[in-house]
């Protein structure tokens, strides 16, 4: 992220800077590598529990480890807010490869036994919180430098899901798909080490004082992660569609290849949106989220439209990868605004927890949508799913506007009073 200069502190908002010299380019690349295991785990787990055993016993282990994640989160969120986030990061360097490790164990011992869910569950737990730490930190930066570097985030985001499965397919066919969770794991505990000393935003915050229960939740915060939600169920939708199609194609493998496309387009969409020179305030945040989402809505109907002829024995996948393409442009720029809305919804010392809480709804939203979309398969078409998804985006833009008016009025008011 070019936004953040090597060796140069974090600066919060209020002007002090952070503790200690923050995000250098190495360290900052060292924990963007980091984070490959979201995108690498439960893929590498599904190919080294499917070759010890069925189909369904992987997918029921890949499962795990992504509702491990989810689990994980909000909990992780809570031992930051405490001030021990630097603690929590060097116990998951130590507990993610070994869980690696002691499933792997499970799948050669007994892969059909009760141990190995166990394990992979374990292992989703396990997983460094480097994307809401990250993500909490960046946010501590003042003016357009957050918003550009939270648009650079989106975009390095994408580019590792387009590299996490690329890694897996690759390590899965020169030596064992055993060597990808390996690997992933490793991935995160080095990223996990780098950033114990590498985002003080996030690991100096000072524990809030026992004053009752904390209130962040409510408010904007719970509409910002509420919209992350039904985004993410979404895009498991979408994921699941993209691959019946090319399953119904005779061409299963071209599944991976397009959702890598799709991925390409929102990674070109968020470098787009970092390099912008506009200034943030000509153009409030909740009129840019609702805007991204109409686009987002616009391009999903226009990927629905072409798998609708796509579908068919005859169609041509490449139109669907084109489509796929323009689909793909706003999603990093919505994850990057709604990170920055999530951002001043809360207060400084409650950020690791809204970016946790806020990763483990899209990813628990997601996994959940890969499931009902799979349940509904039996009565739609992929195509429908694709459209359906495309609505749910329009009727998202509902609440968003009237947000947005809110923001204005509220904006306009300040302005007379100054």
């Amino acid at each position: 992220m070019s936004t953040i200069a090597p060796g140069a502190p974090l600066e919060l908002e209020s002007g002090v800077p952070a503790p200690a010299q923050a995000l250098p380019a190495p360290a900052l690349v060292a924990v963007m590598v980091g984070r490959l295991p979201a995108a690498m785990t439960a893929l590498a787990v599904l190919l080294a529990a499917g070759s010890r055993t069925g189909t369904a016993r992987a997918a029921l282990l890949a499962g795990m480890v992504t509702l491990g994640m989810a689990l994980a989160m909000p909990l992780a969120g809570r031992v930051t807010a405490a001030g021990r986030a630097a603690t929590l990061l060097a116990g998951t360097a130590v507990a993610f490869p070994a869980a690696g490790a002691a499933l792997l164990g499970c799948l050669a011992v007994d892969p059909s036994g009760p141990a190995a869910p166990v394990a992979a569950l374990a292992l989703g737990a396990a997983t460094p919180p480097l994307t809401p730490l990250l993500r909490a930190a960046l946010a501590g930066l003042g003016g357009h430098r957050r918003e550009r570097a939270l648009a650079l985030e989106a975009a390095g985001t994408e580019l590792l899901w387009i590299a996490g499965p690329a890694a897996v397919a690759l390590l899965a066919a020169v030596t064992h798909p055993g060597a990808a969770v390996l690997a992933a794991t490793l991935a995160g505990s080095t990223g996990a080490l780098v950033a114990r000393r590498a985002l003080p935003a996030a690991l100096h915050t000072a524990p809030r004082a026992a004053a009752g229960r904390a209130t962040w939740w409510r408010g904007r915060a719970a509409l910002v992660i509420s919209l992350d939600a039904a985004v993410g169920a979404t895009l498991g939708v979408l994921v699941l569609a993209i691959n019946d199609i090319a399953r119904m194609q005779a061409r299963p493998e071209a599944g991976g290849l397009l959702v890598a496309v799709w991925g390409a387009g929102s990674l070109c969409g968020g470098a787009i949106a970092g390099r912008r020179r506009r200034p943030a305030a000509a153009s409030p945040p909740w009129r840019r989220y609702r805007r991204l989402l109409v686009a987002l809505a616009g391009g999903t109907t226009l990927a629905g439209l072409v798998a609708a002829t796509t579908a068919g024995p005859h169609g041509q996948l490449w139109a669907l990868g084109a489509a796929l393409i323009v689909t793909g442009l706003p999603l990093a720029p919505l994850t990057s605004v709604a990170a920055a809305l999530l951002a001043d919804a809360v207060d400084a010392a409650d950020r690791a927890t809204a970016f946790a809480w806020t990763t483990a709804a899209a990813v628990g939203a997601s996994a959940a949508g890969t499931v009902a979309a799979g349940a509904a398969r039996i009565a739609l078409s992929p195509a429908a799913l694709v459209l359906i998804s495309a609505g749910v985006y329009g009727v998202l833009a509902g609440p968003v506007t009237v947000r947005a008016a809110r923001s204005a009025r509220a904006a306009g008011d300040a302005g007379e009073r100054r």
